[in-house]
């Protein structure tokens, strides 16, 4: 049988030992919660890292690559969640799972949810495509708004490589036109000069990728036909 002394003794150490665990857990809380809030103190996984913390940056050597996060425009580049450049893409996002969206971007209230802007010769401020080998379903850029809202609108010159224009010279009144074509395009064709004719119909053919400019009539003698052709679907 353990004598009264002994059994006081051991419940005080037993105390003792809960009491400085929990000093020690204590403690690290706060060492804890101090860094997250400290300026200058490593990114915790796992943790807020909030308070005087005002964006945490990565960079490769020479800063050809970088990223930052919670940009709060103390660099000058802008009041930004996520701020990324390098050689090949300043920010990239890929979804591993159907339906699943590489990028998204919201925008509630007056901005963009994706502003894309090129500054460069010869570049695009946003480029979408679709794979090389897709399906014929698949598709580059999808614009899409309910009615009334516009689904796409366009400031400027338009291009589409699936237009362009034809020449019918007298005594000819039909041109091929070589074009990649489905049993759904629809093939638009006007006369862009005054020649006596006009364009009485157009005969696509899906098999042999073209279509037929076919004209009323022949254009006055001595002159030329140009009629401007466009492919939609």
């Amino acid at each position: 049988m353990s004598k009264p002394g002994a059994t006081h003794s051991r419940r005080q150490l037993i105390l003792g030992a809960a009491s400085a665990v929990g000093v020690a857990a204590a403690a690290s809380a706060a060492r804890i919660t101090d860094a997250a809030a400290t300026q200058g103190s490593p990114v915790l996984l796992g943790q807020d890292n909030t308070g005087a913390t005002s964006r945490t940056g990565v960079f490769v050597s020479g800063n050809t690559e970088g990223a930052t996060l919670a940009d709060s425009n103390v660099s000058g580049k802008g009041n930004v969640g996520v701020y990324g450049y390098g050689r090949d893409a300043g920010v990239r996002g890929e979804s591993s799972i159907a339906n699943g969206n590489g990028v998204t971007g919201v925008a509630t209230g007056f901005g963009h949810g994706v502003q894309g802007i090129s500054s460069g010769s010869g570049g695009a401020g946003v480029w979408g495509a679709a794979a090389n080998g897709a399906p014929a379903g698949d598709v580059g850029v999808v614009a899409a708004a309910l009615w009334p809202a516009t689904a796409l609108q366009v400031g400027g010159i338009a291009v589409f490589d699936r237009s362009g224009s034809v020449q019918i010279a007298a005594p000819a009144k039909s041109a091929v036109v070589k074009v990649e074509l489905t049993s759904s395009s629809l093939v638009l064709a006007t006369v862009q000069n005054s020649v006596g004719s006009s364009v009485a119909y157009v005969a696509p053919n899906v098999a042999a990728r073209s279509f037929t400019v076919v004209l009323n009539k022949a254009p006055t003698s001595g002159k030329t036909a140009r009629v401007a052709w466009f492919v939609v679907n």
